[in-house]
């Protein structure tokens, strides 16, 4: 770090309160000595990502949006297992939550993960927004039995539709990574589909 910089952050990107920042700022300190070091040194940088997972819920009371079972599939979910990866040292700023509905017809001979791959995400229906959801990684719980109104944006225009702003939370390599929904109330159609993003920096050799 030098000057209010860090070469994880780019080279004139100065300590402010974007989520590169945030990270150096909020987590910097929490992390390995060697990984502290390879920012420093610009071995790694700090780059945008998010993790993220859908499921369908038609006729669920209770969902896991990242499960140990789970493998990736493009346009339904690109973490494997339902593990952060081997090298990301990853902090959250942002959680996502949206749905999908389509009528038994509409859905036609389309596969759950076909109808998710094409899916237009939109808002999240009042079955979730009605609900609780749980958001952790590994043995640490960050948000227990928090209402998933925070969910509902309606009327917002200043940050995306179902997004919701975090203080900076580490979440560490091989961690499992959890979110769980339930679900209170009628789904608005026969299929309905839920998508959670996780989102913010993480660590990636420069």
């Amino acid at each position: 770090m030098m000057n209010g910089n860090i070469m994880g952050l780019g080279a004139a990107e100065s300590i402010n309160m974007t989520d590169k920042s945030e990270f150096v700022n909020s987590i910097m300190w929490q992390l390995p000595a060697d990984v502290q070091a390879g920012l420093q040194s610009g071995k790694l940088q700090l780059v945008p990502y998010h993790y993220y997972g859908c499921k369908e819920i038609t006729g669920m009371n209770h969902v896991n949006m990242f499960e140990s079972g789970d493998f990736t599939i493009k346009g339904v979910t690109n973490v494997v297992q339902g593990r952060i990866p081997a090298d990301d040292h990853f902090m959250v700023s942002k959680l996502r939550c949206r749905t999908f509905s389509c009528t038994t017809e509409e859905a036609g001979s389309k596969s759950p993960e076909q109808l998710m791959k094409d899916a237009k995400w939109d808002a999240p229906c009042s079955g979730v927004t009605n609900g609780e959801m749980m958001f952790g990684s590994g043995a640490t719980t960050y948000m227990d039995k928090t209402a998933s109104a925070i969910f509902d944006t309606t009327g917002n225009t200043t940050v995306e539709t179902g997004t919701v702003k975090i203080p900076g939370k580490y979440l560490k390599p091989q961690t499992e990574l959890k979110v769980e929904l339930d679900i209170v109330g009628a789904l608005p159609q026969n299929r309905t589909f839920c998508r959670f993003d996780v989102i913010g920096v993480k660590t990636q050799k420069a």
